[in-house]
């Protein structure tokens, strides 16, 4: 992505080996904005944490695609 924005396309192999990842808040120099279609395909993800303090932004249509074991999703969110 531009402007200093990361979309993440998939996982590392050692990421695909996890059962639960939090979004970080940036990687290398960029933040984190947006998870792509596909991105956690074939993985033995089953949750996933958004934390309150996250730059991401979108979701791309079909991220979790093929991410079977995935069964929480926790999204924080600050009261206002």
């Amino acid at each position: 992505m531009d402007g200093g924005a990361y979309m993440i396309t998939g996982l590392s192999e050692l990421g695909k080996e996890k059962n639960s990842l939090t979004v970080p808040y940036g990687y290398a120099s960029y933040q984190v904005t947006a998870i792509a279609e596909g991105a956690f395909l074939g993985t033995g993800l089953e949750e996933l944490i958004i934390p309150e303090n996250t730059n991401l932004k979108l979701l791309m249509n079909g991220c979790f695609k093929g991410a079977s074991k995935l069964s929480r999703l926790v999204i924080y969110h600050e009261n206002q």
